[in-house]
């Protein structure tokens, strides 16, 4: 974008159409939800793997304090400014409202390219 202009994104803009879908089959069925968040920077500039790998825990940290829920899982990757967590919908949900969030997509989605392990031979 022209001039350091940052698109601005509405409060569901961020969230993928799918995530959106999984969100609410989680919170029906009070199933984990898998999600990958790619963290906004406070300037036009990436932000630092160091500077990434702060952000991604305080981003954890007022989600636990706002929802009472802890992720079961969390895996931060530092070069790419982003992190992907499981855990409840209220969790993954408030997460991917958080203005430090540039986008919020589902972990796997349907149909994705899992190959099947082949059968087991029998001897």
């Amino acid at each position: 974008m022209a001039g350091g202009e940052r698109k601005t994104h509405g409060r569901g803009q961020r969230l993928d159409p799918e995530l959106r879908r999984q969100l609410a089959e989680a919170e029906r069925t009070g199933t984990d939800v898998q999600a990958v968040f790619v963290m906004r920077s406070p300037d036009a500039e990436p932000v630092a793997p160091e500077a990434a790998e702060v952000m991604a825990r305080e981003l954890i940290a007022s989600a636990e304090h706002q929802t009472g829920h802890k992720p079961s899982d969390l895996n931060v990757f530092r070069n790419l400014s982003s992190f992907v967590v499981q855990g409840p919908a209220s969790l993954v949900r408030h997460l991917a409202d958080d203005e430090r969030i540039e986008s919020a997509m589902p972990n796997r989605r349907p149909g994705s390219l899992r190959i099947p392990p082949p059968p087991k031979r029998r001897r």
